[in-house]
């Protein structure tokens, strides 16, 4: 789970958090007494720390992995045919509306979150259309049948 918390391959096996930051020892510092040292103090030594970074907002855990996972793949999908979305806005001349300037010019995480509420807005319109459409089909006045009475029963003779 760090290693999609983080968005690393590999977790590094020499890392320190506290107090909400990451410190990274230095490379090939995989003694006890170096990583003891690390641990009681060295890591506020800049010499010692190879990179330190504050913690991310959220962890990733077991019901949110399946997201992340999500999310990473379609960002790499989304980088792999950006170039071809901006050729065509430049053949078609759409880039020159602000709109369409605004939307990259702004970082890859942005546009795919702007992707994303989009999708949402138009499942969200999907749904509420489906709900219309079924409550208007089943709960609808019906319409009721006259039932003709039967010939086989006797009728009451009136005095």
């Amino acid at each position: 789970m760090l290693k999609l918390t983080f968005n690393i391959y590999t977790v590094p096996q020499t890392f320190y958090i506290i107090d909400g930051m990451a410190y990274e020892m230095q490379a090939l510092s995989i003694f006890y007494d170096n990583i003891r040292a690390f641990i009681k103090g060295n890591y506020l030594n800049d010499t010692k720390v190879y990179e330190k970074w504050p913690l991310p907002t959220y962890v990733v855990d077991w019901t949110t992995m399946h997201l992340v996972y999500a999310y990473r793949d379609g960002l790499k999908y989304y980088n792999k045919n950006q170039y071809d979305l901006w050729e065509f806005c430049n053949t078609y001349k759409l880039n020159e509306f602000p709109q369409y300037k605004q939307f990259f010019d702004a970082g890859v995480k942005t546009q795919y979150h702007i992707l994303i509420a989009l999708a949402m807005f138009v499942l969200l319109v999907l749904f509420i259309t489906m709900r219309a459409l079924l409550c208007f089909l089943c709960c609808r006045k019906k319409v009721p049948v006259l039932v003709k009475e039967s010939n086989s029963a006797p009728k009451p003779k009136l005095e």
